[in-house]
């Protein structure tokens, strides 16, 4: 599933929080949030690293989109117990590199949380893409979705080399 290992975790052992962030907070950030997590247990790297994930208008409490869950259990992932919660001045402050799924949602940070500048990202910034959003969407719009994300994790992983 991954690639360059080792540079991976180097990137990523600077931050020692890490958040996901789309709208919902049950289809993209939760992929995301689950990949780079299973990225760390697979590879038994041992840190402090902390990811989770926030939507900028999150259906609260809500699990995981079912396609979201379906597909991230065939590649052996688990996001079952993920909860939907909303992104939040204290979050924002509370973790050290932000991903979001869209530029739009990077603008919109910005806009209402000044002091977020620098630490907010697009997911897909090497590529200069969004991470379409699948939501009610069939499932392979969710297939397509989730293969984006691993590719832009691997994309950060690149520009680190």
């Amino acid at each position: 599933m991954w690639i360059f290992p080792l540079f991976f975790w180097l990137l990523f052992s600077m931050f020692n929080k890490i958040l996901m962030v789309c709208v919902g907070n049950i289809c993209r950030s939760p992929v995301a949030e689950g990949m780079l997590q299973a990225f760390f247990n697979e590879n038994n790297i041992v840190n402090n690293t902390i990811v989770e994930s926030a939507g900028i208008a999150a259906l609260v409490g809500n699990a995981a989109d079912p396609f979201s869950l379906e597909i991230m259990t065939e590649r052996g992932v688990d996001i079952q117990t993920h909860r939907a919660r909303q992104l939040s001045a204290e979050l924002i402050k509370e973790f050290d590199l932000i991903l979001v799924m869209e530029n739009g949602h990077k603008k919109h940070i910005e806009q209402n949380f000044s002091f977020s500048r620098g630490k907010v990202h697009c997911l897909g910034r090497w590529r200069n893409e969004d991470i379409s959003d699948p939501y009610q969407e069939p499932r392979e719009a969710f297939v397509k979705m989730a293969n984006h994300v691993e590719i832009c994790l691997q994309d950060w992983i690149g520009k680190f080399l």
